[in-house]
């Protein structure tokens, strides 16, 4: 596969990103869910005011969605890709393909 190839001798990691992505909008506020799917599954999310008077920790409150508001550097991703996302450079190029196959 042409990126495994360009990226094969590089500091980039190679992974499999897959996500199932919902929104849902109000007048005062949308909620980003998604569902990364790979290895194992998370469930990341954003919420983002539409009006500068809402306050989005209500907003998560509300939905018993408890924000992860620590930074996050590069060990951080590192780890998260381990845990949920493919490694291209583990994976045959049928595997990859028939993966592709299914969102085509």
């Amino acid at each position: 596969m042409i990126l495994k190839n360009l990226l094969a001798y590089k500091r980039y990691q190679t992974v499999l990103m897959q996500h199932v992505n919902y929104i849902f909008s109000t007048h005062e506020y949308e909620i980003k869910l998604s569902k990364q799917i790979g290895k194992n599954y998370k469930y990341p999310f954003e919420i983002e005011a539409i009006r500068p008077d809402v306050d989005l920790m209500d907003v998560a409150k509300a939905y018993n969605l408890k924000p992860d508001l620590s930074d996050k550097g590069e060990e951080f991703w590192n780890k998260w890709n381990d845990e949920v996302n493919l490694d291209l450079q583990e994976m045959q190029e049928s595997e990859i393909k028939n993966i592709i196959k299914e969102y085509l």
